[in-house]
């Protein structure tokens, strides 16, 4: 039987794959039992001999299979991706630059995912010919930046990002107009990263009313809303973020947010924010705790929520001795425990924070354990000015207003911090 006769490219696969792809789910776990599904009528193409098919199925084969590699979980992703690889192989080279580069996008995604380094995948691309492989090298560069943006390297994805531009800026191709707006609004998000809130404004404050897709306009209003409320423009942030969410995890999303932005005007002194994001944070957690933390993503938002709550409540211990320390310790604890479960294998600055946090609590409890953890974080601050890493104000709050109280009050303690360099 020939690969056209089974009508997996041209017949009832795409219209049935096409199908599965618009059925909207609200579970993540959506995504692995389309997979299961796809994967059982697409198992023939990902098998069938490439040499018995013509250079137009090869290109069809090559998009269905990458098409299914958005669904399942890893194993079935990266079969799909190697499948797509195995197919695009058989063409004989010169191979059509977009396909490879669009192959190799989506297996630098999955190599993010799986926490592998893609430097070595990214130098072994060559020029874009045109314009339609200049947007997908602007994807796998976006890959690349935000890699090493995970690793603490601001500095390095800001000039991989630097280095790419439209081939024609006066008109660019529809796809390149999007990678570019893909390209500033992470742009934007590693000005906030390194603390620079008045550039990460100029990227942001765009994307949030022009072309750009609903996805980049969410993403950088939650943005925008956290740089609005490192910057105390707190009703700002608040105009930006009246509207309401399309599914259940950007409401969740938006909620985190909200609750952040409370937490920071809390810290700045208002009781009545402080004990609103109290609220919104409790509710968090308990819908979190029901989530299945399989992904980088909401294990990050689960301790966002973490830390928001051991600061309210380390806020009120401060307020009156009488609330419970050991309370307080405890959630501390459990948002070093969520820092280190982000799938990060070092510890960085947020394990830092957490450290002097269980610091301050433990010396207003006369736990004189407390110099073992102040000398614990002092290391970790060490390894951090030896390998340049830029991990400050990946959380809102956390190393800012959170930081500059933390070591106030320390400091009232009589316990010295040694951080050089920190400014």
């Amino acid at each position: 039987m020939g690969f056209q006769d089974q009508t997996l490219m041209r017949g009832t696969v795409p219209i049935h794959l096409f199908s599965l792809l618009c059925v909207r789910q609200t579970h993540s776990s959506s995504f692995v039992e389309k997979g299961r599904t796809l994967f059982r009528h697409l198992a023939v193409v990902f098998q069938f001999p490439a040499e018995k098919l013509s250079p137009a199925e090869v290109r069809r084969g090559v998009e269905v299979c990458l098409a299914a590699s958005t669904f399942g979980d890893y194993d079935n992703k990266i079969a799909a991706v190697r499948a797509a690889e195995r197919l695009l192989s058989s063409i004989p080279t010169p191979q059509p630059p977009d396909l490879k580069i669009v192959v190799e996008a989506h297996r630098q995604k999955l190599s993010l995912w799986a926490g592998e380094s893609i430097a070595e995948h990214i130098r072994s691309l060559q020029p874009a010919s045109g314009r339609k492989e200049n947007a997908y090298l602007g994807e796998v560069r976006l890959i690349w930046a935000q890699q090493l943006a995970e690793d603490g390297n601001i500095s390095h994805a800001w000039e991989l990002l630097q280095q790419w531009a439209p081939c024609n800026a006066a008109q660019p191709s529809g796809l390149e107009s999007v990678i570019s707006s893909r390209i500033d609004f992470m742009k934007g998000k590693l000005s906030r990263f390194r603390g620079d809130f008045e550039e990460a404004r100029l990227y942001l404050e765009p994307l949030t009313n022009q072309y750009p897709a609903p996805r980049i306009q969410f993403s950088s209003t939650l943005q925008l809303a956290a740089v609005y409320g490192e910057l105390g423009l707190w009703e700002k942030a608040r105009e930006v973020l009246n509207f309401d969410p399309t599914t259940d995890k950007r409401r969740r999303l938006l909620l985190l947010t909200k609750a952040e932005l409370d937490l920071s005007q809390g810290l700045a002194g208002s009781d009545i924010h402080l004990k609103s994001a109290n609220n919104a944070f409790q509710n968090l957690c308990d819908e979190y705790r029901k989530l299945v933390q399989t992904g980088r993503g909401s294990r990050r938002n689960f301790f966002r929520i973490c830390i928001g709550l051991a600061m309210i409540l380390h806020v009120q211990h401060r307020k009156d001795s009488l609330f419970s320390a050991l309370l307080v310790l405890n959630c501390w604890k459990l948002a070093y425990d969520a820092c280190r479960q982000c799938l990060v294998t070092t510890e960085g600055f947020p394990d830092m924070i957490c450290l002097l946090s269980i610091a301050d609590i433990k010396q207003s409890m006369s736990d004189t354990s407390s110099d073992y953890d102040l000398l614990h974080a002092q290391n970790i601050w060490e390894e951090i000015i030896k390998k340049r890493s830029e991990q400050r104000f990946f959380f809102t709050n956390l190393g800012t207003r959170w930081l500059n109280l933390v070591l106030k009050w320390l400091e009232e303690a009589g316990k010295i911090v040694s951080l050089p360099g920190l400014k």
